[in-house]
């Protein structure tokens, strides 16, 4: 199914009514065909249209949980362009791209290399949205070993450039 023209097609207009952001709609549909790839995967033998709906679904938990960069739920905390590389020593007109426009694959290949093999399993793992608790499961780590793993990884990340999300207001 994931070779089909037409199954690209459906994917894309899956994610054209969730935004008309042509790079977000872009990052979406190759983010759709992952997904659809991982389903046929786990799930085979089921029917198109399960596939797509599972694709609809991931997709719109993928933006209500904020999981890409270009997520509304991240827009508004990014500074903008002009503040953000104001300063930024060795910057060439047109070498540096702004941050809402970096995908999360890119932002994991970057932190990749300074990661240790434990703490890129778990870096994946949250990004696919696991808990702490079922990584800690997955990976038959304690609890508390994956919440230091994750604070080095956000550490790295800071160091990186990578601009951390605040917490919500839970009042």
């Amino acid at each position: 199914m994931l070779n089909q023209k037409e199954t690209r097609e459906t994917l894309r207009k899956i994610a054209f009514k969730l935004t008309r952001d042509e790079g977000l709609l872009e990052d979406l549909t190759q983010e759709a065909l992952i997904h659809l790839w991982l389903r046929e995967q786990e799930y085979p033998g089921q029917t198109r249209s399960w596939y797509l709906q599972s694709c609809d679904f991931f997709l719109r938990n993928y933006l209500r949980n904020g999981r890409s960069v270009d997520s509304p739920r991240h827009r508004g905390r990014l500074l903008p362009w002009e503040l953000r590389h104001q300063d930024a020593p060795g910057e060439k007109d047109g070498f540096c791209e702004p941050v809402g426009l970096v995908s999360a694959r890119e932002i994991l290949a970057l932190l990749d290399r300074w990661l240790t093999p434990a703490e890129r399993q778990i870096l994946q793992l949250l990004a696919q949205g696991f808990a702490v608790r079922e990584v800690a499961s997955r990976l038959k780590l304690s609890h508390t070993s994956v919440v230091r793993h994750r604070r080095r990884i956000a550490e790295v990340a800071v160091r990186m450039g990578v601009e951390p999300v605040p917490p919500a207001d839970r009042t």
